[in-house]
């Protein structure tokens, strides 16, 4: 991972999510800019139908943390990541093979 060029926003960023397309597991880079933030991360399928929710929380830097897709079937889904001390919110489109 590296952390993005422009820090001067001050903001928390996502890196990357790969693979992607995946047929099971794939991972979420973000660089969190606050010192400490509780997150929460939905998966929504294209229903809008939340298909797990889980509450993190994660100190400042680069940070990793898995998605497990095995049990959905193939379409596309979201991935909604929300910083619940600034509001942020973050969609990053993720597709089941």
């Amino acid at each position: 991972m590296s952390a993005p060029k422009d820090l001067s926003e001050n903001k928390t960023k996502i890196l990357s999510l790969y693979p992607n397309p995946t047929d099971g597991k794939t991972n979420v880079e973000m660089y969190v800019h606050e010192k400490q933030a509780d997150f929460e991360i939905k998966v929504v399928n294209i229903l809008g139908q939340v298909m797990h929710t889980e509450h993190v929380s994660f100190s400042k830097g680069e940070v990793a943390f898995g998605v497990d897709a095995t049990k959905y079937a193939q379409g596309e889904y979201v991935v909604v990541i929300t910083n619940k001390s600034t509001s942020e919110s973050f969609n990053v489109k993720l597709v089941k093979q």
